[in-house]
């Protein structure tokens, strides 16, 4: 499997009690307002970064965005950037749309290989969202289609790190 390097990279913690009820509000019972909780936890943990960075996030698959009626990530990169004064954009597009709930760690980085296209070229350093890391294939094939489309400093901001069982 292709490890894409990013930059840096920051995790609020890990996917305990407190963190996992949190996402779980957020993603499956429609708490649209935990978005702005969740920004503040990114923004705590984050360092400065470069006044022309964009925020972008890893996109859900569109039949999680229907049944909720958001896109979480999406949301949250949002209130980040209002947050720190800085702009949020949704750069990649979704290619694919499994979802990884209950596959194993090779199906999960097969399933992501390839899943997301930035349509332009970047010109600016980007910071790259999500919600809960695992085995990494999610972020790795967003960070590589960033990767394709820019030259520019990548960085990443998760909320929470769930070990693989």
């Amino acid at each position: 499997h292709l490890r894409v390097a990013y930059d840096d990279a920051w995790v609020v913690g890990w996917r305990d009690e407190g963190l996992q009820r949190l996402i779980d509000l957020y993603k499956f019972e429609r708490t649209r307002a935990r978005a702005d909780v969740i920004a503040r936890l990114l923004d705590h943990i984050l360092p400065q970064l470069p006044p022309e960075t964009v925020i972008t996030y890893i996109p859900t698959i569109p039949l999680h965005r229907r049944q909720r009626g958001y896109d979480h990530m999406k949301l949250t990169a949002e209130a980040l950037a209002r947050r720190r004064s800085l702009q949020s954009n949704s750069l990649l597009h979704r290619l694919t749309a499994l979802p990884q709930l209950g596959s194993d760690k090779k199906s999960r980085l097969v399933r992501q290989r390839g899943a997301f296209e930035v349509p332009t070229n970047i010109e600016t350093p980007v910071l790259l969202l999500d919600d809960i890391y695992t085995t990494g294939a999610t972020i790795t094939a967003g960070v590589a289609a960033l990767r394709h489309a820019s030259q520019q400093p990548i960085f990443v901001g998760v909320v929470a790190r769930q070990p693989f069982k």
